[in-house]
């Protein structure tokens, strides 16, 4: 391995074992994440836990309301086992739906004119 990435690889160990960040206002107050999916004018996700809430401004700073919902993931050892129980059941949804899918799929194959975006 170079130095250039030895350099690169602590700085991201470093990151990784650190103490994590003392919750903030403008951070996910279940995970502590900072990126979030804007859903409508006040609604926002957190694109990490998956749990949802509200987003104000307040004393000019974003302050974001955020509850543990069903489907947030990943918070707790339970969590993540709920959510392999709902990823299992959707795989058995799959698996009884798969032929209606498959006459879907193919009732998109051949020869289309497709709309493409110009670039």
């Amino acid at each position: 391995m170079n130095s250039e990435n030895l350099i690169k690889l602590e700085s991201m160990g470093k990151t990784l074992f650190k103490e994590s960040l003392k919750n903030q206002n403008q951070k996910c107050p279940l995970c502590g994440n900072d990126t979030f999916q804007f859903i409508s004018e006040n609604r926002i996700k957190c694109v990490v836990c998956s749990n949802s809430g509200k987003i104000v401004i307040e004393n000019g700073k974003p302050v974001f309301s955020i509850e543990k919902d069903k489907h947030g993931i990943f918070l707790s050892p339970n969590d993540a086992k709920d959510h392999l129980k709902w990823l299992q059941s959707m795989k058995q949804q799959y698996l009884e739906k798969r032929k209606e899918l498959k006459e879907v799929k193919y009732s998109f194959s051949g020869d289309w004119n497709w709309i493409k975006p110009k670039k």
